[in-house]
């Protein structure tokens, strides 16, 4: 029996794997996520949104496709993010959840920070990120 899949049905997977079916309760999550989204415009005290489910039901799919509404683009040199998708690690604490942060905000060799930096530093330091890398919705010219 020939172990190796076809090309065409190798593509076939990765399409059916893909899929992205915007069931009622999809729908409920994404129009609660554009909500979030929508009151950061308020200022103040964000809310976020914690998402859980049992492993392959769709949770980090989920995210891909509102993260994909708002791409990351460039404005004067400056990569904004629209939209900020970060895992907690699996053994959390103060500082790798900063490093982690910092990561995901693209900056490159946050890991190596562990050793040179505290706590103190490393919030600082996203902090300066965050605001540097802005966040709301790209110029009407460029979505």
């Amino acid at each position: 029996m020939n172990m190796l899949m076809s090309n065409e049905k190798l593509e076939q997977q990765i399409y059916f794997k893909n899929c992205y079916v915007k069931h009622s309760s999809v729908a409920r999550a994404i129009s609660s996520l554009e909500i979030l989204k929508a009151n950061h415009a308020l200022g103040g005290e964000q809310q976020c949104m914690l998402i859980i489910g049992d492993p392959g039901s769709g949770k980090s799919r989920l995210v891909q496709e509102f993260q994909s509404q708002y791409p990351e683009y460039v404005e004067n040199d400056t990569v904004i993010k629209p939209v900020l998708v970060s895992r907690i690690p699996s053994k959390p604490d103060v500082e790798s959840m900063l490093i982690q942060l910092m990561m995901d905000l693209g900056q490159f060799g946050a890991d190596t920070r562990r050793e040179r930096r505290r706590e103190a530093g490393l919030a600082e330091a996203l902090v300066k990120m965050l605001k540097k890398c802005k966040s709301g919705n790209p110029p009407e010219k460029q979505r």
